[in-house]
């Protein structure tokens, strides 16, 4: 996930970085919209590369089985929280120290561990309940198969949406409103 880019941000960030006291203030609706447009294309090229990896240039894929796409939604949802909620605690933790001040917003649903790595396996192992168990029953339910490759990229696309939209926003919602910590 990158800097907000505005002048403003870079001259605090840089001021910030080389021992200078100038902080940066950012609206938390305007840091979740930069990280979440972030998060969207980076949850959306790692789904579309999973799914090439995983499923080749095959135009006949199976749903049920290991090698299944409904088995597939599961480990997507866990991969993709993973690495949101990852990224966005360790860098927003970052920027915060080196002088970003990101308005905090309430949180309702907060994440278990102060520890970023933990942290992230409690939300990709959750996701992968939630999202991949009600991915793995739509494409049980829908049932057509076998699947052609053009459908599955779009259906990783969509899911790769629903995934990041809501991931982003706690992760992003707890990181700012943390007390500073370690990794």
């Amino acid at each position: 996930m990158t800097q907000l880019a505005t002048p403003e941000t870079e001259a605090g960030a840089h001021k910030a970085e080389a021992g200078g006291n100038a902080a940066v203030d950012v609206t938390f609706r305007r840091y979740l919209a930069a990280e979440t447009a972030i998060a969207l294309i980076m949850s959306i090229a790692m789904s579309l590369l999973a799914a090439l990896a995983i499923f080749g240039g095959s135009q006949s894929i199976a749903i049920k089985g290991m090698d299944g796409l409904c088995f597939d939604m599961v480990v997507q949802s866990f991969m993709v929280a993973l690495m949101i909620v990852l990224a966005a605690t360790i860098l927003t933790r970052r920027r915060r120290r080196r002088g970003i001040r990101i308005e905090a917003a309430p949180m309702p649903l907060r994440l278990p561990f102060k520890n970023a790595i933990a942290r992230a396996v409690s939300a990709a192992v959750t996701s992968a309940a939630v999202f991949g168990g009600a991915g793995a029953l739509l494409v049980w339910t829908i049932g057509a198969e076998p699947w052609n490759l053009a459908g599955v990229y779009g259906l990783k696309i969509a899911w790769a949406i629903a995934i990041a939209v809501p991931v982003t926003l706690v992760a992003i919602g707890q990181a700012v409103s943390e007390e500073l910590v370690e990794l």
